[in-house]
């Protein structure tokens, strides 16, 4: 029982943490109380739970949560009238016992009214990004310090000085002014993409993607859409996303291993999804400010126009690759560069262009995945092999794991017996 309910506590909080969020910051304006109202509601499950999980899950951690934060403002001793009309909400609220019911108090727009205030200026751009990711993507502190390659505690202190932080300073919890949002699109735009990659590239877990984080990027980046139709930055995310999202049914197996780009049966792309993104990536580049997100999206426009993967316009991609890194010079972009050039100048070159990155990137599995891959075609077997190791120490993910054991194998099998 005690496992039931565990896994379906995770489950909520990785698909329903943002929204619970959402709507307890509308109620209270505190980020400290209310992720300490979801924790508390969190806890008080394992034990009430025992005599059975109710069936609406997420309403009952939503009431619960709601309970603990007014518990908390009567410990402090104010804001009683402010107590009393919330309780009297709540047992409104309390009534309502279906899903779509709540749904309609939620949603929206109480997410994107989250992420603006984690992306508030006042606020470092990596913390606003952390804030988003844990409170709006429900990401652990673990997983997020893995994708900052960071540790779990340094993560930790990040968000409690930031919630410290808007609590002291009284920021606001609501929409921006019109001005206030244009100052704030490239940080939600980051933080937009960054709970997409995390679905689109689990960090763990037996999948490569996880089709709720996808969708709620999708969702917000729509939003924003509607928002700022004619910021070409903001129309190019979502033009990329929707690329991305287009090719998801063919990137895994059907007992659940990953497929590279290369080898996915591309009549499992969704055509309509393509062609779709595709003018709206059209319309973007018309607002001739070009920026990182609509070269991504020409990039992954490239391949998903190619009939097959040897017929794909590999100088086109590497040019775009090349502006890419003008807009956005990293070393993640390099190596993507040299990984189209290596279809154009040879796996020699591409292996020689990537060796200076092996310390930035040392703990960034598609390195050394690439760097394998190159060593493999080049037949250096010992070095491919290693290389397969070191891809596979830095993968929980079962279905990647799986394939970097299987191409690690092949190298085996063709290495020569000495």
């Amino acid at each position: 029982m005690v496992k039931q309910i565990s896994e379906q506590l995770e489950k909520l909080v990785r698909q329903d943490k943002g929204r619970i969020m959402a709507t307890l910051m509308a109620q209270f304006g505190d980020l400290a109380r209310c992720e300490e109202a979801f924790q508390d509601a969190q806890a008080l499950a394992l034990r009430a739970w025992y005599k059975g999980i109710p069936d609406n899950a997420r309403a009952w951690i939503l009431t619960t949560a709601r309970h603990r934060a007014i518990d908390s403002i009567r410990r402090e001793h104010c804001f009683q009238g402010v107590v009393s009309d919330l309780s009297a909400q709540i047992d409104l609220d309390a009534s309502v016992d279906n899903i779509a019911d709540i749904e309609e108090i939620e949603l929206p727009d109480e997410r994107l009214k989250l992420m603006l205030i984690c992306c508030h200026p006042a606020l470092e751009e990596k913390t606003c990004v952390v804030m988003s990711l844990r409170f709006i993507a429900g990401l652990t502190t673990t997983e997020i310090a893995r994708g900052f390659l960071d540790k779990p505690a340094t993560i930790g202190q990040r968000l409690s000085r930031a919630k410290n932080k808007i609590r002291l300073s009284g920021i606001r919890y609501g929409l921006p002014t019109h001005d206030q949002l244009a100052g704030r699109i490239k940080i939600v735009l980051k933080v937009i993409y960054l709970i997409f990659n995390e679905g689109y590239a689990c960090q763990k877990g037996d999948v490569q993607l996880r089709i709720d984080l996808c969708e709620e990027a999708l969702y917000l980046a729509e939003l924003m859409s509607q928002l700022q139709p004619k910021h070409a930055e903001v129309q190019g995310l979502l033009a990329l996303m929707q690329l991305c999202h287009a090719r998801s049914a063919a990137r895994q197996t059907g007992d659940g291993m990953f497929i590279p780009l290369e080898h996915q049966v591309r009549d499992l792309w969704d055509r309509k999804a393509i062609n779709e993104a595709s003018r709206r990536l059209e319309l973007a580049l018309k607002l001739s400010e070009m920026g990182s997100y609509q070269l991504q999206a020409a990039i992954a426009a490239i391949h998903c126009q190619a009939p097959n993967y040897a017929s794909t316009d590999w100088p086109q991609i590497v040019m775009m690759y090349r502006l890419l890194f003008k807009c956005q010079a990293n070393d993640v972009v390099l190596l993507n560069l040299s990984v189209a050039e290596s279809y154009i100048y040879g796996m020699e070159y591409a292996l020689q262009k990537i060796e200076p990155l092996a310390q930035s990137l040392s703990a960034y599995q598609p390195f050394h995945a690439a760097r394998a891959d190159f060593l493999s075609k080049l037949n250096r077997f010992d070095e491919a092999i290693k290389a397969y190791e070191h891809a596979l120490a830095l993968t929980s993910v079962v279905s990647e794991r799986r394939y970097l054991q299987q191409q690690k194998k092949g190298v085996q099998e063709r290495k020569p017996e000495q």
